[in-house]
């Protein structure tokens, strides 16, 4: 499993290249061996989890501006911090599976 901590660069680029836009990864294209596919789902399921921990922080930080404002007192906010901490959960159990898990770029 991996942490936020290793989900938050800023730098990630789950395609490997520069070109805006885009996220086609380098592969052989005519390597259909159960190693290959697992490692390109395990790359998969990483740049997934880390979309998953974006967007859950960027929901976190609206949340926490709505309350702040000054008619945000007043808002129940406990579905949406359930929503927030299931996402999280779930983000997690698919950097669990083993095979194939997740694997951050530049891994073997």
């Amino acid at each position: 499993m991996f942490t936020s901590e290793e989900h938050s660069s800023e730098a990630y680029d789950p395609g490997g290249n520069s070109q805006a836009g885009t996220t086609q990864k380098e592969y052989a294209p005519d390597d259909f061996s159960q190693t290959a596919i697992n490692r390109g789902q395990r790359q998969i399921n990483y740049a997934l989890t880390v979309v998953d921990q974006k967007l859950a922080l960027a929901v976190k930080l609206l949340r926490d501006a709505i309350a702040a404002s000054p008619g945000g007192h007043d808002i129940d906010f406990d579905a949406v911090d359930e929503a927030i901490k299931d996402v999280y959960r779930r983000s997690r159990l698919v950097a669990d599976i083993k095979p194939p898990g997740c694997e951050p770029p530049g891994n073997p």
